[in-house]
């Protein structure tokens, strides 16, 4: 069984797997349970897989589709 912040991780790496992408909402929440996931998402940034998008989410880049599990294996990997 998962605890609460691994559920909540889980729910930001498949955001990820959506056009829409990490609602801000979910990803205070979950950097709430988990403070290292900033550090993460601003590496992602950086990296340039994921980017902002609207009402303060972020989405996959072009980039970030084409090399998925690299998203979805940084923020897993926090679990």
């Amino acid at each position: 069984l998962m605890d609460e912040r691994e559920a909540l991780l889980e729910d930001c790496m498949l955001a990820f797997r959506r056009s829409a992408g990490l609602p801000a909402q979910l990803r205070q929440c979950a950097q709430g349970a988990e403070p290292r996931l900033a550090e993460v998402l601003s590496r992602l940034q950086d990296e340039g897989l994921i980017a902002p998008g609207a009402a303060g989410s972020l989405v996959p880049t072009q980039r970030g589709w084409l090399m998925g599990n690299e998203v979805f294996g940084a923020i897993w990997g926090l679990a």
